[in-house]
């Protein structure tokens, strides 16, 4: 993953980023594969929606608790 030391702060890039936005951008960074993999999914079950194959379609199914977790670990 990312870590803060891996930011630049200094010129040529002028303006400083905030501790906070830096925060920001290091959990987006770390959670980029485990959120792009649970859209990945949600597309595969919306798809199952579409065409009338429900079996993808329950409120524990692996799509949706893989993507509860990845929303998680992009807010923490």
């Amino acid at each position: 993953g990312v870590n803060m030391s891996a930011l630049r702060f200094d010129p040529p890039y002028g303006q400083k980023i905030s501790l906070g936005m830096g925060e920001k951008i290091v959990r987006a960074c770390n959670s980029h594969d485990d959120l792009v993999a649970a859209l990945q999914n949600a597309v595969n079950v919306l798809a199952g929606i579409a065409t009338g194959d429900l079996k993808t379609v329950c409120p524990s199914s692996p799509a949706i608790e893989q993507a509860r977790a990845a929303l998680a670990k992009a807010k923490r």
